[in-house]
């Protein structure tokens, strides 16, 4: 659904107000928080927030190359642990 609205003032701030019917059918209330993403002009809005991941993706090579070192540097530690009962 696709809503075109005015920004309108709010005390001395600016703010989007959305009709009735679109809260409702989206679950929204006051206190609600609402993320709003601007990506190339366009501005987002959504309740729910992007997860963000501390890792940063990495090729398969970098990965079996990461494995590799820590297999180098742990390999001992792990066999002894993978005995273990």
């Amino acid at each position: 659904m696709q809503l075109v609205r005015r920004v309108v003032n709010i005390g001395n701030s600016l703010g989007v107000t959305f009709p009735r019917e679109f809260v409702k059918k989206n679950r929204i209330k006051a206190g609600t928080s609402v993320v709003a993403e601007a990506i190339d002009g366009e501005i987002k809005f959504s309740t729910q927030p992007k997860k963000v991941s501390m890792y940063q993706p990495v090729s398969d090579q970098e990965f079996m190359s990461l494995i590799k070192d820590i297999e180098k540097q742990y390999g001992g530690a792990l066999k002894k642990l993978a005995r273990l009962p």
